[in-house]
């Protein structure tokens, strides 16, 4: 299972939320989890406002981030996971360290490649390795 951050740029109206998020960060971020997710997998968007939510679930805009008031709690995301029977998923959360830190309250063990890193554009730069590594394995695999 693959989990990235939602983002600060959003549309200005309801629509799902793969389709709400519009920033360059967040569109790396799915393009890399669709690249690590070629053999199989599930992505999920970690809301600030709304926790773990499906791309095609529909939602409202909003402008809170994790930590700000009113933004989800670790208790609300881990009885998402434990609806979602996901508790024990092997999970990468592509995202700032504040979402990685929520999502680490459910999955402990996840894997978070953009930690440590010193910005946005390092960010960038890793995403776009991962991409490139595994697209590069997936084609070896073929």
């Amino acid at each position: 299972m693959r989990a990235f951050g939602c983002g600060k740029a959003k549309q200005d109206r309801r629509v799902t939320a793969g389709a709400m998020y519009v920033g360059t960060f967040h569109g790396s971020c799915r393009e890399t989890a669709k690249a690590l997710l070629q053999d199989g997998g599930r992505q999920y968007i970690l809301s600030a406002a709304h926790g773990l939510l499906d791309l095609s679930t529909e939602i409202d805009p909003y402008d809170i981030t994790v930590g700000d008031p009113g933004s989800v709690s670790a208790d609300f995301v881990q009885a998402q996971v434990r609806e979602r029977g996901i508790e024990s998923a092997e999970v990468t959360v592509l995202a700032g360290s504040k979402y990685v830190a929520l999502a680490r309250q459910s999955w402990p063990d996840l894997k978070a490649p953009l930690a440590g890193a010193s910005g946005i554009g390092e960010m960038k730069q890793r995403l776009s390795q991962i991409r490139l590594a595994a697209r590069a394995e997936a084609g070896q695999q073929r």
